[in-house]
């Protein structure tokens, strides 16, 4: 069951990414550029539902930081092959194994 929701959330945050690329990607780019420029609000109102829909009717109790932290490894992994999230452990873990 965990892994049909994680696909299901993965599926509907690829789409809500899909929905922006197709509707107007370049909205983003000038988001960048323009700090003043809105934020993709749609897609963030479909990630909050998203969010709301696993917190209230997923079958155990999920923490709230646990869903953003799989979120943000989720969003960094599917942009290459070579881009992934560490949490601080990890990331500390990296760092010691690379300075020696």
């Amino acid at each position: 069951m965990k892994h049909i929701l994680r696909n299901v959330f993965v599926l509907a945050l690829g789409l809500g990414l899909g929905i922006q690329l197709a509707s107007g990607g370049n909205e983003t780019v000038n988001a960048a550029s323009n700090p003043r420029a809105g934020l993709p609000l749609d897609e963030l109102r479909t990630f909050t539902e998203v969010f709301a829909k696993i917190k209230s009717d997923y079958v155990e109790e999920v923490g709230d930081g646990d869903l953003l932290e799989n979120a943000i490894r989720g969003m960094l992994s599917g942009l290459d092959p070579h881009s992934a999230y560490l949490d601080p452990d990890a990331y500390g873990g990296l760092q010691e194994g690379t300075s020696g």
